[in-house]
């Protein structure tokens, strides 16, 4: 499953228009597994009973066969537009993949579609195979639009559409693409390797072993992204360790053993659907870089032949899955142990002035162009949580005070679902406050607030640096921040991408 976002989502490539693309009837109605949703990760029903529903198969010739062997997928490869099917989808064709674009999905949508695509099929092959058959993707213009189509064509339950989830690429290889600002590689990888592992494993094998089927997607998702990323893939690395190293330090993280069969993971997204993803996601990849990726396809190919996962994963790897638990837990803590001893001892100083944060690492390097007229671009983002307050700190593409009407603001996610509860703001001589709770926007202005001297800090000079108490934001345990700057009258604005900000430890 996916996070989203969070990102992840199961996806299933076969077109279910008749006389368009085949797809083999499977042997036994498919039962999807929890979806991974995209807006809410508590979103997911509260029955521990999940949907099934049978894929529907449309009348149709036999399907294109992938070559033997792997091939060198072609990422700079553009789409060509060939035909309409019946309900007016552009078909496009990539090496390895056929588009659909649903009316109103440009053009320039659909071939980043397509090349994100062939990123992924690249990164996927030469980890765990190529595919059966020739995937096929359905873009959509709406996210609205993909869920009642799930319903209305695809035949899938109302729950998909009531959860606002997406089910995985299915058995025949089709997949469905929502509407996503950034991060596609990102997306197609992880939904296109479950149905590889799928491929290997068995169909539905995944229900006995989601921490390792959800840490594989995320290792090919990060991957393909940092083919078409990579500033976003670091960030998105360094937000996953930051949510399990701050899960550590409150008694948060799961057991391995609670988040194993499908059940257990659809609650551990209720409970907290970032954290489950991201811990997933982190033991995969120190598996991988402890003991290599042969040894993750050797335990796929042994359930395929039967072994269940814990037997698999033993004659794999020459231990339990609870000595390795052992050894990834203190892994993490050597990663908590690491982050403290390099900050420095104080908080930090509201000066416009970047010298003490030189001990912390960045939290967003964002490297695209500036979008505003007059207003300096943010390139690299700090920011911490001390002693009760939340400290920001701004690098631009240029100074940061060079234009008076230079605005700055942070958009702030405390509940990890990339919607914004808080959207703290700030200029040279004020600092303001948002809160979005109920609307997401600010829009309203009985929900801004101008901040009185006591309330906060700003320092705009050769960087912007801006402090406010944590309390004003509802005190959350975890905290995504999202900054932007526009200039007043003007008020296009760009955002960086999200990341989580750390609690410096003992302060």
């Amino acid at each position: 499953m996916k996070t989203l976002v969070t990102w992840q989502i199961a996806f299933c490539l076969a077109v279910f228009i008749p006389g368009v693309i085949a797809c083999s009837a499977p042997s036994s109605p498919a039962t999807l597994p929890p979806p991974t949703l995209l807006s809410s990760p508590t979103a997911a029903p509260s029955s521990t009973t999940l949907p099934s529903t049978t894929t529907p198969i449309p009348p149709s010739p036999s399907p294109t066969v992938a070559a033997a062997t792997p091939t060198t997928a072609r990422a700079t490869s553009t789409p060509t537009p060939m035909r309409k099917d019946a309900r007016g989808f552009s078909i496009w064709e990539t090496e390895h993949a056929t588009i659909f674009a649903q009316p109103g999905v440009g053009d320039t949508r659909t071939q980043e579609v397509g090349k994100a695509f062939e990123i992924a099929y690249r990164v996927v092959s030469q980890d765990l195979g190529v595919a059966e058959i020739k995937s096929a993707l359905y873009v959509y213009q709406s996210y609205d639009d993909l869920l009642q189509d799930l319903v209305t064509t695809w035949k899938y339950s109302e729950w998909f559409k009531t959860f606002r989830a997406i089910p995985r690429m299915n058995r025949d290889y089709v997949m469905w693409v929502p509407p996503l600002p950034r991060g596609d590689a990102s997306f197609i990888g992880h939904e296109y390797s479950h149905r590889i592992i799928e491929q290997i494993a068995g169909i539905n094998s995944q229900i006995h072993y989601k921490w390792f089927d959800e840490g594989i997607a995320e290792y090919a998702g990060l991957a393909s992204l940092a083919q078409q990323s990579p500033e976003q893939a670091q960030a998105r690395s360094t937000e996953r360790i930051e949510i399990v190293i701050n899960a550590q330090k409150n008694g948060r993280l799961y057991r391995l053993k609670e988040l194993t069969t499908e059940e257990q993971f659809a609650k551990a997204i209720e409970r907290d659907a970032m954290l489950a993803y991201s811990q997933s996601a982190l033991a995969v990849d120190y598996l991988i870089h402890q003991r290599g990726m042969t040894k993750i396809k050797n335990v796929l190919s042994m359930i395929g032949a039967g072994s269940p996962f814990a037997d698999a994963f033993q004659k794999t790897h020459g231990s339990t899955i609870d000595d390795f638990e052992n050894d990834f837990l203190i892994y993490v803590t050597k990663l908590k142990n690491e982050r403290t001893d390099t900050l420095s001892d104080v908080c930090f100083k509201v000066d416009g002035d970047a010298s003490d944060w030189q001990k912390l690492q960045p939290l967003i390097k964002d490297a695209a162009n500036p979008q505003i007229i007059r207003a300096a671009d943010i390139l690299l983002v700090h920011a911490a949580v001390c002693q009760g307050a939340l400290y920001v700190m701004f690098t631009v593409d240029g100074r940061a005070d060079a234009g008076e009407e230079v605005n700055y603001a942070f958009e702030l996610d405390t509940t990890g679902d990339e919607t914004p509860e808080f959207q703290p703001g700030f200029d040279r001589t004020r600092g303001w406050l948002w809160d979005l709770r109920g609307t997401g926007y600010a829009d309203i202005k009985s929900n801004m607030v101008m901040l009185n001297d006591t309330q906060y800090q700003v320092a705009v000079a050769q960087v912007a640096e801006f402090m406010i108490p944590i309390k004003l934001l509802n005190t959350p345990t975890t905290l995504r921040i999202r900054p932007y700057n526009f200039v007043q009258g003007q008020m296009a604005n760009r955002r960086t991408l999200w990341g989580v900000v750390p609690t410096l430890l003992g302060r």
